[in-house]
């Protein structure tokens, strides 16, 4: 169990941040260096829209490195394809004279509209021989129909339609907008002092990867997101109206963070987004720049920069781990939408004020189904931490206010119940209500209803037991079924069968940030078996499933996400690694190929 997961709206923070997630990232992709940002210089300053590609040929080479290790099977009849495509080109026109890793920008000077047809861009393309790449890529007539006029030169294309193109600090510029093509060779100012170092090196360093002007989208698009802010409160406003009243308190809490939604757009000056290929696997990155001393600034300042070394000492063999080096300042942060979420339970907004006055260092949980895990949080309070967890244990599961959980009574709280590692453990036994489960379940069938129980005594059982404990340095709390099973799990973590002793870990982990702010490591093929076999219980007959899906076992391998608030920049960065790829595709595709 992680902090969230004692928190009485912990999917409201966990939903906040997955949000801030999908909006942001501070990814340190391996990005060009330094030398190499003049090719920025190619693009106009103020164009609100900017894509990049790494080089066709490097891309290429760099996806079929990703597909050798990832599906070794399947990479040749790629590569095939691929190579003869490149060969033998498009329609006549090849690919000649381009540099194997030099940028492709494909420039918007004015954000595309929803009913314009073709939209103005232009292509800027980093040629090593620009006479060769204009004679492969053009053909026939459309040779014959050059005209020069200056620097720019007119083509007319086999379809009717005109191009421009000029060749500009090596590359090779082209657009079916002469003023676009003018505006490019004309020099001037250039993106590179908005993007800053940090942000032109993810634009660049990513294999394909895009830049939004957010400046330019506030400024071009001003009335259009003042619509929207005021269309997402009715929204919220009506559904209010109409919602159960158990609904009700958390529909508050969301409406409460439309603001701050509206809030940092404005606060943005520039989004980078973009997908990497990598051997040992894809990274996806994000990454927001907040404008200095903005009210989204100054909120996120309080989030330090600290390595998270927590979750590397999590133990082996569990489906899901997640990590958070400033658990403290993110639940001060979101504080006050959590007690405005409990206004109406005084007993849960304590256990949220005693957490955030409390000293944290960084913090990690483990955890695995059937029901079971460790959470560890290095903290030199750790017995105010034990109370806190407590305190937030007993609120989270009995707070009223139209949020329930399906649990009998108060918990079974025996203190000092086992000792080990010279650690004292409190044991909190929790008691599930599966018919109170299946009376919230309104509108459902008998059998799904049967069906979901069935799966929840499967995945959970029918009780849940936790351990909590501290020393000088850390809070250890672990559940598990018995103390059997808790104690194993504890001396894992202690006697080194630990995650950075896998070498599949340690693949996902070297493409996360040092640094991040949170992170979650998953196991795909333990996390697809657990939803298959819920639709298996829940669903029946219902949807179609092959025999056997769902029940193959397979290596350890992950996926992973880091969310970084920090620094003036929100961030999220998504790795799937080449072992993950590997191992999903042998449980849940080969079986079923002829």
């Amino acid at each position: 169990m992680h902090l969230w997961s004692i928190l009485p709206s912990r999917r409201l923070l966990a939903s906040l941040v997955a949000g801030m997630a999908l909006l942001t990232s501070i990814v340190p992709v391996m990005g060009a260096p330094a030398s190499d940002l003049g090719s920025l210089d190619v693009i106009p300053e103020g164009t609100p829209l900017v894509l990049q590609v790494r080089g066709i040929k490097g891309v290429v080479n760099r996806v079929m490195a990703f597909l050798d290790k990832a599906l070794p099977d399947q990479a040749p009849l790629v590569k095939g394809f691929v190579d003869s495509a490149l060969e033998d080109g498009f329609g006549g026109r090849k690919l000649a004279g381009l540099t194997a890793d030099g940028p492709i920008f494909v420039m918007f000077p004015e954000l595309p509209k929803p009913e314009a047809e073709r939209p103005k861009f232009a292509v800027a393309l980093s040629v090593s021989n620009f006479n060769a790449f204009r004679d492969a890529i053009f053909v026939g007539s459309e040779k014959k129909s050059f005209e020069k006029k200056g620097k720019l030169t007119s083509a007319e294309l086999e379809t009717g339609d005109k191009v421009y193109f000029a060749e500009y600090k090596g590359f090779f510029v082209v657009s079916q907008a002469e003023d676009a093509v003018n505006k490019i060779i004309a020099g001037g100012e250039s993106i590179s002092a908005k993007l800053g170092k940090s942000q032109g090196a993810r634009l660049l360093g990513n294999d394909v990867a895009f830049y939004l002007n957010l400046d330019r989208l506030s400024k071009d698009y001003a009335d259009a997101i003042k619509a929207a802010k005021k269309e997402a409160k009715e929204a919220i406003k009506n559904l209010i109206e109409q919602a159960p009243k158990e609904q009700k308190a958390q529909l508050n809490a969301g409406a409460g963070l439309i603001d701050p939604a509206f809030q940092l757009i404005e606060d943005s000056k520039g989004f980078v987004g973009g997908i990497d290929f990598r051997a040992d696997g894809i990274v996806l990155s994000l990454d927001d720049e907040l404008r200095a001393a903005s009210k989204s600034f100054d909120i996120l300042s309080e989030l330090k920069s600290m390595p998270a070394k927590a979750i590397d000492k999590l133990p082996v063999g569990q489906m899901m781990y997640m990590g958070s080096a400033s658990s403290g300042s993110l639940l001060k942060i979101a504080g006050p939408a959590l007690k405005a979420l409990l206004k109406d339970t005084p007993e849960a907004a304590k256990a949220i004020d005693l957490l955030a006055g409390l000293e944290f260092g960084d913090s990690a949980s483990a955890a695995d189904i059937p029901l079971a895990g460790i959470e560890i949080r290095n903290t030199t309070e750790g017995a105010k931490h034990v109370a806190a967890a407590l305190a937030g244990l007993e609120s989270s599961l009995n707070v009223g206010g139209g949020i329930t959980s399906p649990v009998k009574g108060k918990p079974k709280v025996t203190k000092d119940a086992q000792t080990a590692a010279g650690v004292s453990f409190t044991r909190v036994e929790i008691e599930f209500d599966l018919e109170k489960l299946l009376s919230s379940q309104e509108g459902l069938p008998e059998e799904m209803k049967k069906g979901m129980t069935d799966w929840f005594k499967k995945v959970m059982g029918t009780k849940v037991n936790m351990w909590i404990g501290s020393d000088s340095k850390r809070m250890i709390q672990i559940t598990a079924s018995d103390w059997e099973k808790a104690e194993t799990i504890l001396k894992e973590h202690l006697e080194g069968k630990t995650l950075n002793s896998q070498s599949a870990y340690k693949s996902a982990r070297a493409n996360l940030p040092d640094d991040a702010t949170a992170m979650l490591i998953i196991d795909p093929v333990k996390y697809g078996n657990l939803i298959v076999g819920l639709l298996k219980d829940v669903a029946g007959g219902a949807i179609p499933i092959p025999p056997g899906l769902g029940k193959g076992k397979a290596n350890p391998s992950y996926f992973g996400m880091s969310v970084s608030l920090h620094s003036g920049r929100l961030g999220a960065d998504y790795v799937f690694t080449a072992d993950s790829i590997r191992e999903l595709y042998n449980a849940y595709a080969k079986p079923f190929l002829p």
